[in-house]
């Protein structure tokens, strides 16, 4: 299995494009993965989530571009990892480059849990037959 970012970096990051168009070619000169997913963010979610901290900091002027992440109707797994949230916002205020996004790692805990505790991800490819439709375990399948 190999996830990567989705051909638009999931919001444009050239780095992202650039790390999904390395794994596709990985992927495509070895002829594996058996299953590779694009990593993503629901857009509904997403502008919902923004609208709230618009309301709640006034000064938070981030405004997502039309492209900013996938409709939910394409996502084709779901995975809770709410036991994790406290991990991944600490490794989000390590991360230098993330210190333009101050207003999402100082989001109360209860909110972090909600943003952060699943991760989305659309099946690009998938050479597995039983794997269902919508996922909850990306390795179904695999094992």
């Amino acid at each position: 299995m190999l996830i990567t970012y989705d051909e638009n970096g999931n919001y444009g990051h050239p780095d992202h494009i650039q790390a999904n168009r390395i794994a596709l070619a990985a992927a495509d000169s070895t002829g594996i993965p058996d299953k590779l997913y694009y990593m993503t963010i629901p857009r509904e979610a997403a502008l919902e989530m923004f609208e709230a901290m618009k309301a709640q900091d006034p000064e938070f002027d981030f405004e997502p571009p039309d492209d900013f992440g996938t409709p939910m109707a394409e996502i084709t797994a779901a995975v809770d990892v709410s036991g994790y949230t406290r991990r991944k916002a600490k490794a989000l205020q390590a991360h230098g480059s993330q210190s333009d996004g101050a207003a999402f790692l100082s989001m109360p805990e209860p909110v972090q849990d909600m943003v952060f505790g699943t991760e989305f991800f659309i099946r690009h490819r998938n050479r597995v037959t039983t794997a269902p439709d919508h996922e909850t375990d990306l390795f179904a399948g695999l094992r």
